[in-house]
């Protein structure tokens, strides 16, 4: 598979001055078994560290990026139970954050999306809390 992007980068000063940087080709890979496993064994660590620093955005990306591994990577390679658990965590993980604007309604919506796409990895505790 071709994970290639191509990226265009503008700088701008505040004067106006910009300066366009075009074709910069980017290679993303998906993580390595072992690396999405030592993601799933520390989630609960990563997860607890974010939410002790108040860092409520970093949260989001962290479990919308998870997810976004979770969603993509073979599930051949791991147990049912590990996935589930995994999701169980992320979902309950996003419950704890506050709802204080439209847009972060938004945002909190998007990640759950991304978390429960799975259904069948979805167990219904976590489908009781995502409701």
């Amino acid at each position: 598979s071709n994970f290639s992007i191509t990226l265009e980068v503008r700088v701008s000063d505040g004067l106006g001055a910009t300066s366009v940087v075009r074709n910069i080709t980017v290679e993303v890979r998906p993580p390595s078994v072992e690396e999405t496993e030592t993601l799933l064994h520390n989630l609960n660590d990563t997860l607890d560290s974010l939410f002790a620093a108040g860092d409520n955005q970093a949260v989001l990306q962290f479990t919308n990026s998870l997810s976004a591994v979770l969603n993509a990577v073979s599930t051949a390679n791991y147990s049912k139970d590990t996935l589930s658990k995994t999701r169980d965590g992320l979902v309950a993980s996003l419950a704890k954050l506050p709802v204080q604007s439209l847009e972060s309604v938004d945002k909190l919506a998007g990640a759950l999306s991304q978390v429960t796409a799975s259904e069948e990895q979805v167990t219904p505790d976590a489908q009781e809390s995502a409701a």
